[in-house]
């Protein structure tokens, strides 16, 4: 039966990403609607330091450990970019914008 409660649970389950470079395993948790904006209005601007400074935001929130705990906070998002190579990053982003995506729908 259809019901607020049942709509309203949270649905953006972390999702196990392999990441040898930082040798382990990260969770990816699923954008909101909040963020999708975000970052649509962010990739309008020219300023590529903009887009790169929320591009690691958006990582930095979104990265968790097995548990859902966040392993980096806001703050970390300058030194992910600066520490990290950029293919790492554009790879884990769009991992992030992938498993955001909604699921196919079912054709009869």
């Amino acid at each position: 039966m259809m019901n607020k409660q049942a709509i309203l649970v949270n649905r953006r389950t972390p999702v196990p990403v392999e990441v040898p470079e930082w040798d382990g395993t990260i969770h990816l948790v699923p954008l909101c609607l909040t963020d999708l904006l975000h970052i649509e209005q962010v990739n309008r601007k020219d300023d590529a330091s903009t887009r790169a400074n929320a591009t690691a935001l958006m990582l930095a929130r979104h990265v968790t450990d097995e548990l859902g705990r966040r392993i980096f906070e806001d703050a970390d998002a300058p030194k992910l970019i600066e520490t990290q190579p950029a293919t790492l990053l554009a790879n884990l982003f769009g991992k992030l914008a992938e498993i955001s995506q909604p699921e196919p729908a079912e054709k009869n």
